[in-house]
């Protein structure tokens, strides 16, 4: 199994909303192989914040992180609802 934190700063990277997929070509060139990393540090290694073309298109990246709904200029999810118990 793959290390859950990020191979740069430590932090656990497979929280939910976290989870970004990049184009294969740019985690070829600046990723870590099978491992990974959170946001910031994928930031940092490029030198610049992502982009949209930077991202797959994916549900990863629509679906449940805020970070990456925002630079594909989606709407933010509506919050949670508690479950009815």
């Amino acid at each position: 199994m793959t290390n859950p934190n990020c191979a740069d700063c430590g932090k656990y990277a497979r929280k939910k909303d976290e989870f970004y997929m990049l184009k294969d070509e740019l985690w070829q060139a600046h990723g870590v192989g099978k491992g990974l990393l959170c946001i910031p540090c994928m930031e940092r290694r490029l030198g610049r914040p992502l982009q949209p073309d930077d991202l797959q298109d994916v549900p990863a990246n629509t679906l449940g992180n805020p970070y990456t709904r925002k630079i594909l200029g989606l709407p933010p999810l509506p919050p949670k609802k508690p479950r009815d118990l």
